[in-house]
């Protein structure tokens, strides 16, 4: 998990230090002793379904040292304006109190509309890595959020009828992040994909690519480009354009695969 490179699946299920801490208000679930590694799991609202990915969250993240705290938001089918504002004040102030306990890895696991709260209310603010499983962005009393700067990784359902494609692209377009795509619809209902849910959170870990980033692949692709055109084709306009060509194809692979 986070910046490990290669990570196994926990074989045994974390002990049950579970227990609560009010801040702000609300009671916040907690699961594994404090340590350096805090990760904040939010949610729209409290079902079953939901404590099955915290449990299975924490499943991953309590044996490499985690402490897993559990954010409950309004339900997304009765929020408003005014719930989301006061949804974003308590993210972060789960946030400012791990700050202030001297943590400084925090992580982030955000699931359905509780995504688009949590990146609001985090924006600017420091964060080791974030997960978004099957993020909506789009909900009531939406702010306009700048460019998302957090290494972020994103579980998302081919077959996903809430979110499109499109919204999960624009994000990527926008962020750094990459996007796994699984064979689901929204949520994580069934057995396996809780599994799918586990070997996403505990597998190897990639840097995404910023869109600096992006650009130098450009150059140097269009460089070696040149100069292959150059003196390969006797042409060093083609050779660059398919440099650029490349640089693209590198980058989408990445992105996709």
């Amino acid at each position: 998990m986070g910046d490990e490179k290669a990570v196994k699946p926990a074989e045994e299920a974390p002990a049950q230090d579970t227990h609560g801490e009010v801040i702000a208000g609300a009671e916040i679930r907690c699961l594994g002793e404090a340590g350096s590694r805090v990760m904040l799991a939010v949610f729209p609202g409290k079902s079953y379904e939901h404590t099955r990915i915290f449990e299975m969250a924490a499943y991953c993240a309590v044996p490499y040292g985690y402490r897993v705290m559990e954010i409950d938001l309004t339900p997304a089918e009765a929020m408003t304006a005014e719930t989301a504002e006061s949804d974003r004040a308590l993210i972060r102030a789960v946030y400012d109190k791990v700050r202030a306990d001297g943590i400084a890895n925090i992580y982030l696991l955000a699931y359905d509309a509780a995504a688009e709260l949590s990146l609001e209310a985090l924006e600017g603010q420091p964060l080791t890595r974030a997960y978004l499983v099957s993020p909506v962005f789009d909900v009531p009393g939406k702010k306009k959020r700048k460019t998302w700067k957090v290494q972020t990784e994103i579980l998302y359902g081919r077959q996903d009828d809430v979110v499109s494609a499109g919204a999960i692209r624009h994000f990527e377009k926008n962020s750094t992040s990459h996007v796994t795509r699984i064979d689901a619809g929204h949520g994580l209902k069934s057995d396996d994909e809780l599994r799918a849910l586990r070997d996403w959170m505990t597998g190897p870990r990639r840097t995404a690519y910023s869109s600096q980033a992006f650009l130098l692949i450009l150059l140097v692709c269009a460089f070696i480009g040149f100069f292959f055109g150059l003196f390969v084709l006797n042409n060093g306009g083609v050779g660059t354009v398919l440099g650029i060509f490349l640089g693209v194809l590198v980058y989408k692979l990445y992105c996709y695969i």
